[in-house]
């Protein structure tokens, strides 16, 4: 059907101008062309042609006629295409990539500020798929993200675009942005969606996200900062807990560029010695003798001064340099301690926290051993103190390092126990020494009921496990003194020493005496007068001056906390208006914290419902009024003083 025929009938109705010009161009200069055309066939299928086009002179030069070679090149053309496109794209899921991202969010930068529109980015990161790749297998994973894909796709626009820029994350550009509320409606879908079960292997897996959002602004002068700002903003959707999105803040380029400078810092540092150990001494709750010295790591920067562990610790975590430094603070501890026992000043274990990164090294005990060995200290004089987040991770493993570690003599500690995430079920597993209890519990025991109840508990357990109870945070006698009724092990905190350098602990041990803390138990009687005016307190002192007391007096409820804690009360008599706290009130707390005291109000007011609960409530014993009758007040106070008595006698039978 071809023969005889011109072959343009090959290009169809609508023909390359610029082809057909090149040969005509060449027809007319009696010149060779080379052009690529699209042909179609009889069915209407395009197939890419190369016409090569030739004159043919004969003997005299003339040209005679031309010939005309054409060559399917349609494999070709279709490889060059896929080529482009996998240039621009991720092979996997099919999504633009980061360098067609990259150019359409200038595109679209550039027609958001000609239209004075705006640009939005969400950046969405998928929460834990590592665990996923490492338990199913990689081919798991990647039928998890084209799943994703599809997901988040059927939720966008035609004009948006979804990318992929590498592992598990994916950009979102939103283009002519009208209502900035909308972009968190629109990332709680994607949450959604992606929170949808997935079944892999024939289990159902549970998928979250963290998604951080920013959009273009007057300031913008690189659309690709756009990408980083949101990156920035997910980072903190993980901290705050993932599964959940967060808006970009300028506050965080200036955390991320702090960050920067801190790893430049800290690299550094390691390399010049510039960290330091302090030591804070740990105390005998009874005996108040020491009993060991945690090492705490400082860091004296030569321009900035004190850094703080809280800033240069996570970020030493984050890029594994934390590791490093936990074996320089290890060899220093054992050294130092190795020293004071040389030296006769001490010989007590000295307790160094360890990183999560640094406890799951597998060759971390076999470091440990090499460094007692080098510093040549005893086993038992070593005490690792580990978060409770770093026991619940793999519990298994972690039980079994522990064991082989007690089986070297050394002992083990929780630290900051009861902030975590704690599990009695692993709890009674672990083989460990002590458990210290969190400076937030011991910081308001003295005033506040629900922080004494907690560390009573966590004391009474740990002491059912035959394992001692440090607390963390002492720092007046009144908390040292209700800890010790609560039957604490040891104390530590700035009522007995701050944390001090190497030279200053070893000045402090020369001249440290132990002292006894604990209270010289009788029958003695002890009332507590609590009343905001001073010359009502004077007064009742004058009145009860002949009687077998000892009589303690305060102004306000935060001060009679403080004596409740440091001394034995059996009675107490408060007013019952005062600031702050009424009498009532303070004496429900009084019953829940000292249940065994007996409790009057004196009192000029009556406030009939609120005394009415609290003596239904077993708060109050009896409530007197002001003004009193000398006799009728001594005759109540000595029948208290009997009833209290009469209560112990009760409980001893």
């Amino acid at each position: 059907e071809a023969q005889g025929r011109n072959c343009r009938f090959l290009q169809g109705q609508q023909r390359d101008g610029l082809a057909v010009k090149q040969m005509r161009d060449a027809i007319t200069l009696r010149q060779e062309c080379s052009v690529v055309l699209k042909n179609y066939r009889k069915d209407n299928s395009l197939f890419w042609n190369n016409l090569f086009l030739a004159p043919v002179p004969d003997e005299r030069g003339d040209i005679t006629h031309y010939i005309g070679i054409q060559t399917d090149i349609t494999a070709q053309k279709r490889y060059e295409q896929e080529l482009a496109h996998n240039a621009s794209h991720d092979l996997l899921t099919g999504l633009p990539n980061r360098s067609l991202l990259r150019d359409r969010l200038s595109q679209s930068c550039n027609i958001s500020q000609r239209y004075a529109q705006k640009v939005a980015v969400l950046f969405i990161d998928l929460d834990g798929f590592k665990l996923i790749n490492d338990s199913m297998g990689h081919l798991s994973g990647d039928e998890v993200l084209k799943l994703v894909t599809s997901r988040i796709v059927a939720l966008i626009r035609p004009g948006d675009t979804l990318s992929r820029i590498g592992g598990d994350e994916f950009v979102l550009l939103v283009p002519d942005v009208q209502d900035d509320e909308l972009l968190p409606q629109l990332a709680g879908r994607i949450l959604t969606t992606i929170a949808e079960p997935v079944t892999l292997q024939g289990q159902e897996i549970q998928l979250t996200a963290s998604i951080g959002i920013s959009v273009s602004g007057s300031e913008l002068t690189e659309p690709m900062q756009l990408v980083q700002q949101a990156d920035l903003a997910m980072c903190r959707a993980k901290q705050l807990g993932r599964n959940t999105y967060q808006w970009y803040k300028a506050e965080m380029d200036q955390l991320l560029s702090k960050q920067l400078s801190l790893k430049s810092m800290l690299r550094k540092a390691i390399d010049q010695q510039e960290f330091e150990l302090y030591y804070q001494p740990q105390v005998d709750a009874v005996t108040n003798e020491l009993v060991g010295l945690e090492a705490l790591l400082r860091w004296p920067h030569p321009e900035q001064g004190f850094i703080s562990p809280e800033e240069f610790i996570p970020v030493a975590e984050d890029t594994g340099m934390i590791v490093e430094i936990g074996q320089w603070v290890l060899e220093q501890a054992c050294a130092f301690n190795y020293q004071l026992q040389q030296q006769q000043l001490a010989s007590v274990p000295v307790a160094v926290n360890l990183s999560s990164m640094q406890f799951q090294r597998s060759e971390f005990i076999e470091q440990l051993q090499q460094t007692l060995t080098v510093q040549r200290l005893a086993a038992r004089y070593l005490q690792l103190e580990l978060t409770e987040s770093l026991l619940l991770e793999n519990i298994e493993y972690v039980i079994e390092k522990l064991h082989r570690l007690k089986q070297l003599g050394i002992s083990i500690a929780i630290d900051d126990f009861g902030t975590g995430y704690s599990s009695l079920s692993y709890l009674k597993r672990l083989p460990i020494d002590k458990l210290k209890i969190d400076r937030d519990f011991v910081r308001d025991i003295v005033t506040d009921k629900r922080d004494a109840a907690i560390c009573r508990a966590i004391i009474a357990m740990a002491h059912q496990l035959d394992v001692k109870v440090v607390a963390e945070g002492v720092e007046n006698d009144a908390q040292a003194a209700l800890l010790g009724k609560s039957l604490c092990d040891e104390f530590q905190g700035y009522h007995f020493a701050k944390p001090m350098s190497a030279a200053d602990t070893e000045q402090f041990l020369r001249y440290y005496a132990a002292k006894q803390q604990h209270r010289q138990a009788g029958s003695q009687q002890t009332l507590l007068l609590v009343d905001d005016e001073d010359n009502i307190l004077h007064a009742l002192k004058r009145l009860l001056r002949k009687e077998p007391y000892t009589v303690l007096t305060c102004t306000s409820a935060k001060q009679a906390f403080e004596l409740l804690a440091l001394h034995d009360v059996q009675v107490i008599v408060s007013d019952q208006r005062m600031p702050q706290m009424n009498g009532t009130e303070f004496l429900r707390q009084v019953k829940d914290m000292y249940p065994e005291t007996i409790r009057l109000v004196l009192s000029g007011y009556t406030d009939l419902r609120s005394v009415t609960e609290a003596i239904n409530q077993g708060a109050i014993y009896k409530f007197l009024t002001k003004p009193w009758q000398d006799n009728e007040l001594r005759e109540e106070i000595r029948a208290a003083f009997k009833r209290y008595a009469g209560q112990t006698q009760q409980t001893d039978r």
